[in-house]
């Protein structure tokens, strides 16, 4: 397995995840739209043979970092573990915030988010920051 970075400026942003951002079950998953937003860094897990096994995007704004958009192909939890915690490596020196469907939430709480709500389909959660500069 490979895990890669892009933006939505790399040019195989469009060939990796393009087929993902308006596909119905990925939507339907996820719990509202993909956006391929400026502010948003993918961390990609792929596979040789079978391509894509899933991905989620870190967003910046400001102050606040949002790990958001965590999509696997079905029935892959160990996936969704990888990228959170990679998510986690790459900028935990921040506080992060997520608010996911329920299936997702223990791919953050392994990650050591902390469950701050909760709605019908959804889990508020955040991160403290790890300390130091910010990433």
């Amino acid at each position: 397995m490979e895990l890669i970075e892009l933006t939505n400026t790399d040019r195989r942003f469009y060939t990796v995840l393009g087929p993902f951002l308006a596909d119905r079950a990925v939507i339907k998953a996820v719990g509202g739209p993909v956006w391929d937003d400026d502010t948003k860094t993918w961390l990609v897990l792929r596979d040789k043979k079978k391509g894509v096994l899933g991905f989620c995007a870190i967003a910046l704004h400001g102050n606040r970092t949002v790990v958001e958009s965590l999509y696997t192909l079905p029935g892959l939890n160990r996936v969704a573990s990888e990228l959170v915690g990679a998510a986690v490596a790459r900028y935990g020196k921040r506080e992060l915030h997520a608010v996911v469907r329920h299936q997702t939430t223990p791919a953050y709480l392994d990650a050591g988010f902390k469950t701050v709500g909760t709605t019908k389909e959804f889990t508020k959660l955040t991160r403290a920051a790890d300390g130091g500069a910010n990433a």
